[in-house]
């Protein structure tokens, strides 16, 4: 399909990773295409692509779950297309990448990112608890004896809140919590 097009010369089609870095570093090359299928580890070669060669387009074509969509997008990839991407879908992020290397593209991404950014600021009931017992000042052994939890167990929820609002400490966690008004 891709070869088809007037503007645009498919270089190559490696059937391995090996293949794959000798036609890059022999051809100019200005975008890949990597499939999920074709290539196992398709996400750990694009990002030593990303790696070794900056202004190259990368496109990956695989499942479009919010998980994926917003590595690819920390990954600095070109784009991510899902295997039901149209030939005019696929014409089009190929002509991003070349252009556009570092811009990210994806179908459905904005949608990804404001449900991780609910998931990052809802927070489950125990999570609560911990907030408002760090608010009272209560220590952390006196909040797991209060909670029925291990010392252990009341960490991992008080570091789950620092993730969750971005915070570096304590203090730090409850600004934030009373700015997002979650106390």
């Amino acid at each position: 399909m891709i070869a088809h097009e007037p503007d645009i010369e498919l270089v190559a089609q490696p059937a391995s990773e090996a293949e794959a870095w000798q036609v890059i570093a022999e051809k100019p090359t200005d975008v890949v295409a990597l499939s999920t299928i074709a290539v196992p580890d398709a996400a750990d070669l694009a990002v030593r692509l990303r790696r070794a060669h900056p202004q190259l387009g990368i496109v990956l074509i695989g499942d479009t779950d919010d998980a994926l969509l917003l590595w690819a997008l920390q990954t600095g990839l070109s784009a991510l297309l899902s295997w039901s991407a149209s030939p005019a879908q696929i014409i089009a992020t190929v002509r991003h990448a070349a252009v556009s290397p570092a811009g990210f593209t994806a179908s459905g991404l904005a949608g990804a990112i404001a449900r991780e950014d609910v998931r990052l600021t809802t927070l489950t009931s125990r999570e609560a608890q911990i907030l408002c017992h760090l608010q009272a000042g209560t220590p952390t052994d006196g909040i797991a004896a209060d909670l029925h939890l291990s010392v252990s167990t009341v960490r991992t929820y008080i570091a789950r809140l620092y993730a969750k609002l971005g915070a570096g400490s304590r203090r730090h966690a409850l600004d934030i919590a009373h700015d997002q008004e979650l106390l």
